[in-house]
């Protein structure tokens, strides 16, 4: 594989770490958040020190002979147990339980990469390999057991986090996105654990005096596309999210506009159904329930001023006739102007007692279309 190889999914992974450091920034409590974060800082760091040209640097620079290696190495087991952690926060549950398993991984895998490095330090490399470093060196002492050790964590972790994504995704039934990004993780953990078999197989068969070497050097190729898939499996959900709360913000912006008029017409029967402090701007939904809040108080307020009808109307229990109720409600808007008030009686409820109920925001919606096509002059008694 070619250093592209490396640095494509490297500046995918940092180009995703860097959208996701303003959320960090707002809350850098957030476990989840954080998680995330460290899941795609592990991911390209791994990616971008294994490119050969940098493993060179990194051996040459620090006057160690094949150090990039269980730098590298410990980067993926970091990468790894920050994938466990994030799947744990992101799946839930009793806080300490969670944070109690997070902690345990966090462990077991600082230790493993602690002892990568001196593991490392008690064998000998005295030829640098930028590609083939774990199969050149696959009978060396102590060295053989750092690659063995790194493998098998990954693995281990790979398998969890196959584990974990599949029964989740099997019980999350409502939420579609979550579901089909739960699994293309556990396709992504597929690929890794294919990764590191694919590695510890060219190892193994180096002990055997047999060259598998081509099995490790094709490696990284199926790393990426585990990476890839990992990648794209965490953000389609957070993706699809956020386009259902933009679609949700202009659900909420086409009705807050829908219920102007009503709310104009309560306004200038009623001017002290107004909350004197304004809502901000940019948050929609807030301006949406204080029109709702508004209107129904509106409404309650002409309750006085709203006759009855001489005709029978539907019940409320029934299908709501707005433009009935348009009628009615420009009637009692005139009527409160002249002064004019009225009792209500168990006969003659009409309107009048559908007025007096919250009304359903649908029925609010077409009470306010109604009430714009409806001619000030026509009347329903």
């Amino acid at each position: 594989m070619n250093d592209s190889g490396y640095w494509i999914p490297a500046a995918a992974g940092w180009l995703a770490l860097i959208s996701r450091i303003p959320a960090l920034y707002r809350a850098p409590r957030d476990p989840l958040r954080r998680a995330v974060c460290a899941v795609f800082f592990f991911a390209s760091s791994s990616f971008t020190l294994a490119n050969p040209t940098l493993v060179g640097y990194i051996n040459r620079g620090t006057g160690i002979t094949n150090v990039a290696a269980p730098l590298v190495y410990s980067l993926i087991l970091g990468q790894s147990a920050s994938s466990v952690a994030l799947i744990l926060h992101w799946r839930g549950g009793p806080t300490d339980q969670v944070n109690r398993r997070v902690r345990q991984w966090q462990l077991a895998y600082t230790t493993a990469a602690a002892v990568l490095f001196l593991l490392f330090a008690a064998g000998r490399t005295p030829v640098e390999r930028r590609v083939d470093f774990d199969t050149y060196y696959a009978n060396a002492a102590f060295i053989r057991e750092m690659s063995l050790l790194y493998l098998l964590a990954s693995m281990a972790a790979a398998v969890a986090m196959f584990v974990m994504c599949w029964r989740w995704s099997t019980r999350v039934y409502d939420r579609i996105w979550l579901r089909r990004g739960l699994r293309l993780l556990g396709v992504g953990t597929v690929f890794h654990f294919g990764f590191d078999a694919a590695r510890l197989t060219a190892v193994v068969a180096r002990w055997s005096g047999t060259d598998w070497d081509r099995l490790s050097l094709a490696s990284p190729a199926i790393g990426a596309v585990g990476t890839l898939c990992v990648a794209v499996g965490f953000t389609l959900p957070l993706i699809t999210d956020r386009l259902s709360a933009l679609r949700t913000l202009g659900n909420n912006y086409r009705t807050l506009r829908a219920l102007r008029p009503l709310w104009e017409a309560l306004y200038a029967a009623e001017p002290s159904i107004a909350v004197p402090m304004p809502a901000p701007w940019w948050d929609v939904r807030l301006r949406l329930t204080r029109r709702i809040t508004e209107i129904h108080d509106g409404l309650l307020a002409l309750r006085p001023f709203c006759d009855t009808p001489t005709r029978p109307l539907p019940s409320p229990s029934g299908p709501p006739e707005t433009h009935t109720m348009a009628l009615a409600l420009r009637q009692a808007i005139r009527n409160k102007a002249a002064g004019k008030t009225f009792t209500s009686t168990p006969e003659h409820t009409g309107p009048l007692h559908t007025l007096t109920e919250p009304l359903p925001l649908a029925a609010l919606v077409q009470l306010s279309r109604s009430l714009t096509t409806c001619r000030p002059g026509e009347s329903h008694l």
